[in-house]
Order: C-alpha cells, then structure tokens, then sequence
C-alpha cells in the first residue's frame, strides 16, 4: 500500500499537500523472534534475535513520470534491529540512489547491490539471502569484502537493459566501494559487476561475474555465479555453482558466526573456492518447507538448513528454522559448528 503524503512530508519537509512527486512508497519489514545458537567451543546463547528469516528493514522509493516514458526513480533503504531498536550502520546503508528509466532501460546513481547479491541468491537457494547462517550468503561469495562489503557498492553507476522475452542484462562499476573515492584511481578499491538473467514462467536462470580492481598491494578479485530454479508446482528446485578466484579475505565472511573464523585466509594459502548448492521448497498447507545443501570446497564453509514458514495472511508470517553449519577456522586448521534454532514472526508492510 503507498503511503504517498506521509511519504512526501517525511523527504521534503514539506506540507502534506506536497507534489513533488508522482508516488511516494514507505515499506519495510519487522522481524523477531527466539534464538539459540550453539557455537563449537563457546556454548550456547539464547535470546531475542532480529532479522532471522527476512532482514528488518525501513525505506522509501519514489517514482515521478516525466513523460513520454521517462520516469525518475529512488530508493533508500536501512536496516534495523528490532531486539534493540538500533540502525544498523548507516542510516541508508542498503540502498541508496537516485536514477531515470524508459524505453532504453534504467540508470541508477548511488549506493546499490552488486549484482552477484542482487540477482543471485534466490535461484541458487530457496532462504535467497536471509534466513541467517541458512542464507546463501554462508558460501556464496557475494557478500565477501573483496567485491562489495556485505554485497553493497558505493560510489556507484548501474544500466539495466530493458527485458525482452524473459531476458534482462545488467552491468555496475563502484569507482570506491566503500567510503569517499581519493585522488588517484588506483588508490580506491573499484568494482565491476555484471550480469544476465532470464525469468519466464516457471524458469529462472542467472549468471553474475564481479570483478575487484584492488589497490596496489591487493589481489583483483573475480566471483562468479551461475543459478537456476525450476517450479514444478509441487515444489521448486534450487542449485547454484560458484567460483570465486584471488580472495584477499576469508570466503563466507558474511555469516553470523560469532567470529569463529580467521580473517587472514590468504596467509593459509588458500584464495579461491568454489561453492556448490542444491535446494527445494514446498507449499505445504498454509506455508512453505525450504530445505538446502549448501557446500564450498575450499574454504570448507557449508551444511544444511531447514524452516518452514506459516502465512498467517499475505504480509504476515510464523516461522521455526533450524541449520548446521561448519565454518572453518583456519587458525586452529578445525571446522567449527554453528547450529540455530529460531521461532520467529515477519510482518511485511
């Protein structure tokens, strides 16, 4: 549902009779509930736990048709964490920019998500990039600090090419992705991200490839990703096949793990990997079973997860989770576990 004038009033402080723009939209999602995680070597924490099937999130995106096809766009996006009522990071720190689309396509200006994160988890996986340590995010390096901190480019520049017959291509280049870009090109950390996808009926297929350009002293990066999913009706499938080459940091360094982990994982010798996953989801009832297997070779990141998730209406949500997942440490040359239990509700608004 758009909440335009509040939207509007809220951006512009301006009076609720504001027209500045066509559509205002204020959405987001709340989530919370129960965990228990268990850590080899560290015991068990129970708790409230925020974010666990679906990111807490707040935002706004606005649309102004300036006609003749052409339209101008925003996003900005923060994450939330319910059990304390904290911002996670900065205030926009997931989304934030500003761009025009039409028949050539769409350009967007900003803080973005390389496409590796943007297009990929929810082929490869039924739990996409949620669901905590389920996420493929655990092995898939997408969300590695080498390609975009967490998945996110700032200082970024994106095209969409239009879809045309179920296909669509993208293509990004961050000229800092983290923090004010400094004089001298080799001295930022760049980016490329790129990508093409195709959904159509039942079939989604996607192919991502982010390139690092790496200051002096740092490796140039590259991950790849190659997805598919098929909806049989009865169920869905899932897999996915990653390869991630010259890493400067420990691969699945994205997942909750209670830094289990070293972060030095080139000095083992170790900077490449590859990650492979096999995925289903079943409407049962009023709800979903997600069930994965996810596996990366040579950091050996991976394990199963399983949840199922009760719709109470469209926006509302009960969910149980359970995963077991080991994460290497290369310090101690050891995997050690990680296995959550959560109980939660996602409300979507």
């Amino acid at each position: 549902m758009r909440k335009t004038l509040v939207a509007a009033a809220l951006l512009a402080g301006a009076p609720i009779a504001a027209h500045a723009q066509s559509s205002v939209t204020v959405y987001g999602s709340a989530d919370a509930g129960f965990l228990s995680e268990k850590v080899d070597g560290k015991g068990t924490t129970n708790g409230i736990g925020s974010g666990m099937s679906s990111v807490s999130t707040f935002g706004f995106r606005g649309q102004e048709d300036l006609g003749n096809g052409l339209k101008a766009n925003f996003r900005l996006e923060s994450q939330l964490n319910i059990d304390q009522g904290t911002n996670t990071g900065a205030l926009f720190q997931r989304w934030a920019y500003v761009g025009l689309s039409g028949g050539f396509g769409e350009v967007r200006l900003g803080r973005q998500v390389n496409l590796g994160g943007d297009w990929t988890p929810q082929v490869v996986s039924p739990f996409g990039q949620t669901w905590s340590n389920a996420s493929a995010k655990s092995t898939f390096n997408y969300a590695n600090d080498d390609t975009g901190a967490g998945s996110r480019l700032s200082n970024a520049i994106y095209y969409y090419t239009p879809r045309f017959n179920g296909f669509q291509g993208g293509i990004g280049y961050s000229f800092a992705e983290s923090g004010t870009e400094v004089a001298g090109s080799s001295n930022n950390y760049r980016v490329i991200t790129s990508g093409i996808r195709y959904e159509q009926g039942p079939l989604s297929l996607v192919l991502t490839y982010d390139q690092a350009q790496a200051p002096t002293g740092k490796r140039d990066t590259s991950n790849m990703i190659l997805g598919a999913s098929y909806d049989f009706g009865v169920a869905t499938v899932f897999t996915g096949y990653g390869r991630a080459r010259n890493l400067n940091t420990d691969p699945g360094v994205g997942a909750a793990t209670g830094d289990t982990r070293a972060k030095g994982y080139v000095a083992t010798g170790h900077t490449k990997d590859q990650t492979y996953s096999i995925g289903v989801s079943v409407p049962v009832g009023a709800g979903t079973i997600l069930a994965s297997y996810q596996r990366a070779t040579e950091s050996k990141i991976g394990g199963i997860s399983l949840a199922y998730a009760y719709y109470l209406s469209k926006r509302t949500r009960l969910y149980v989770l359970y995963d077991d997942i080991d994460f290497r440490n290369h310090t101690l040359n050891r995997d050690i576990g990680v296995r959550q239990i959560a109980l939660g509700i996602r409300h979507a608004f």
